[in-house]
């Protein structure tokens, strides 16, 4: 098992927007629609266990721009997190 840290910006509950000083995104709501959601089990000492999946956030974020006048294509990118096979695939 892997340590993974987390922020909560957003929740479609209201009472759960307001208790915890989170956004109100009832549209969040439709999210698990297109498994846009990670599924987790919450744990008695209130840690979250994902189900699959992890990323990898030591690579570092690189962006050469294309040649002048057009930025893009850039000429070389690299992502700064990576997502395992399993992280955008899990259910």
């Amino acid at each position: 098992m892997r340590q993974i840290w987390y922020v909560l910006t957003d929740t479609n509950e209201k009472g759960n927007a307001h208790a915890l000083g989170l956004n109100f995104s009832p549209k969040l709501t439709y999210a698990a629609v297109c498994q846009a959601v990670r599924v987790a089990t919450l744990e008695k000492d209130t840690s979250l266990t994902f189900n699959a999946g992890t990323v990898d956030f030591s690579p570092n974020r690189t962006l050469v721009p294309g040649t002048a006048p057009n930025a893009f294509p850039p000429k070389t990118f690299n992502p700064g997190a990576v997502g395992d096979r399993l992280h955008s695939s899990s259910t």
